[in-house]
């Protein structure tokens, strides 16, 4: 895959607390979420399945979290295809391990916010959206290879070009799409090929020759 990134972000300003509560409102919409780290329960509002999700991964870690008060503003526009969630996970991440003083690689961060989604948010996405959040470089796109996880940053020469987003002003959300349907098409497909051909690990590895 060959993503970018774009010039907009998710801010979060935070203070530990003494205590192991976890409060963080959202600029965007004028709500709190708010929960426990020795009594993990979902929140209620929608969006903190994320930051729970990050801080229940990082537990599962062994990473020593911190209470705190934190402030959240977001320009990434939501249900426009364009990662918000895996810009708020690897923005609550970033925020934990920089208050836990824990040094995370940008690829181990990047594994760590997409176990999150799959396993809190309930969406199979892939490594490519948290992995550009966490990897970008300004004026360059990022080649990922998600199988080996080996990646390379390439910068865009193309001065006469620009790369544009559209807004089609139609919603989209992975965990109320069919994504998680199409991978498991795909999935099937890869198993049915591979009863036929052999060696099939992925669609990847079928070619114009099989």
């Amino acid at each position: 895959v060959f993503p970018v990134a774009i010039d907009r972000d998710v801010l979060l300003a935070a203070t530990p607390r003494k205590n192991r509560q976890i409060r963080i409102h959202s600029l965007n919409d004028n709500t709190t979420v708010t929960f426990d780290l020795d009594q993990m329960q979902t929140p209620v509002e929608t969006w903190g399945i994320y930051p729970y999700g990050v801080a229940s991964v990082l537990i599962q870690q062994s990473i020593g979290l911190c209470g705190l008060d934190a402030v959240l503003h977001s320009t990434v526009p939501i249900g426009a295809g364009l990662s918000s969630s895996a810009a708020l996970n690897v923005a609550v991440a970033t925020m934990w391990t920089a208050l836990s003083e824990v040094d995370l690689s940008g690829l181990v961060l990047a594994r760590l916010c997409q176990q999150a989604e799959n396993e809190y948010a309930g969406v199979n996405c892939g490594i490519m959206d948290p992995f550009i959040s966490c990897l970008a470089q300004r004026g360059a796109a990022l080649l990922i290879d998600c199988r080996s996880l080996d990646y390379e940053s390439v910068m865009i020469q193309a001065p006469d070009h620009v790369l544009v987003i559209t807004n089609s002003n139609k919603p989209r959300e992975l965990a109320d799409s069919a994504y998680n349907e199409r991978r498991r098409q795909c999935e099937e497909g890869v198993r049915i090929l591979s009863t036929q051909l052999g060696g099939i690990e992925a669609l990847r590895d079928v070619s114009i020759e099989h």
